[in-house]
């Protein structure tokens, strides 16, 4: 059984709530506080530890698994398996910090997410994008020029879209990304396979 790496905690943690009056939307709020939290020299170390954390976790035998298992019984650390005690390949982002989506519906114009970040819709959520005025995108998500990111729900969290755009995910020169958990409506999704690298997508379409 893999690692589920969007169950795993990071140090930083960005809530979509907390800038509900922000100017420019809750969520882009929120958003370019992690990407600012994540290009600082803080955020850099922390992603480096993560990936440390998650390394350590994939490589343990199943002795040392075990010890640690005691050692953190009573921990918030997430549980995790090996198969017969060798690592299995997955995609394991560095995230520095992650931006949440509380349960209740969401509304936003269309955006971009940056490096680094784990954006987690929680149980109950749901986000419609809309388009924005001076759109230079005709996706209402894009994912493209970026690394180690990961787009997650819990339960089958519905992203839709309003109409007019002609993808409502897009992904392309990505590497390290991981999208899980949700149910994606309003428009095709558009994945350029030839330029991503080290990708999981997990997700329902209508």
């Amino acid at each position: 059984m893999e690692l589920d790496t969007t169950k795993v905690p990071v140090a930083k943690t960005f809530v979509v709530t907390d800038y509900q009056d922000a100017p420019e939307g809750a969520l882009n709020a929120a958003l370019a506080a992690a990407t600012q939290y994540a290009r600082s020299v803080e955020g850099m170390i922390t992603a480096a530890l993560y990936a440390k954390h998650i390394t350590d976790c994939l490589t343990l035998t199943p002795e040392k698994a075990q010890a640690q298992a005691e050692r953190r019984a009573h921990s918030a650390q997430a549980a995790y398996e090996t198969e017969g005690g060798a690592p299995k390949p997955q995609v394991c982002p560095q995230i520095a910090c992650e931006v949440i989506i509380p349960a209740g519906s969401y509304s936003c114009e269309q955006f971009a997410l940056p490096s680094n970040i784990r954006l987690k819709l929680l149980a109950g959520a749901n986000l419609h994008i809309t388009k924005a005025a001076s759109a230079l995108s005709d996706s209402a998500l894009t994912l493209q020029h970026i690394h180690d990111v990961e787009l997650c729900g819990q339960g089958r969290n519905e992203i839709s879209c309003a109409p007019g755009f002609s993808a409502l995910l897009e992904v392309s020169a990505v590497r390290q990304v991981l999208i899980c958990g949700l149910h994606l409506s309003g428009a095709p999704v558009k994945i350029n396979k030839q330029t991503c690298h080290h990708i999981s997508i997990n997700v329902t379409a209508a």
